[in-house]
């Protein structure tokens, strides 16, 4: 019996971190009263001030960007190539939609994620997450500290 319920537990923790549901729980511990957001809810603004038209978006569920802790979501093009960068603090993720790419520094054969998948990216580690053409790709991101993006020179190719 304990058995069947820590897996029907287990289950619903799973599909709820992959619609985002878990999401509006950990905005609720913080806040003190429920939070719910639907799509319709989510207000979408470009990764960075700067960012050419097109580019990744984010979509803030809880925390603060310039302070953090931040949890939000973020939305790349299908087909999205990325850029070399990097973060200050680490996080974690969660693919939700499309198939994303997130490929260290010097990674030559970096792993698709397909919906479901996770991945911890520590913080100053340069790296490059791109989503697959096929369709656009959102993810669950949840920083330990604040956001930042800072931009990266991908290494000199060999000659």
């Amino acid at each position: 019996m304990k058995k069947a319920a820590w897996i029907a537990a287990a289950a619903g923790l799973a599909v709820a971190v992959s619609t985002g549901g878990a999401v509006t729980v950990w905005a609720a511990a913080a806040a003190k009263a429920p939070v719910t957001m639907v799509p319709a809810d989510l207000k979408w603004v470009p990764v960075a001030p700067d960012a050419p038209p097109g580019g990744p978006e984010i979509a803030v569920l809880h925390g603060d960007l310039k302070k953090g802790p931040v949890g939000f979501f973020i939305r790349m093009k299908s087909g999205s190539p990325g850029t070399m960068h990097s973060h200050t603090s680490d996080y974690n993720a969660v693919v939700i939609q499309g198939t994303i790419v997130n490929a260290a520094d010097g990674d030559t054969a970096p792993r698709p994620m397909p919906p479901g998948s996770y991945w911890f990216q520590p913080g100053k580690a340069k790296h490059i997450t791109s989503c697959n053409a096929g369709a656009d790709c959102i993810a669950y991101v949840s920083f330990t500290g604040k956001f930042d993006f800072v931009p990266a020179t991908p290494p000199a190719a060999a000659k």
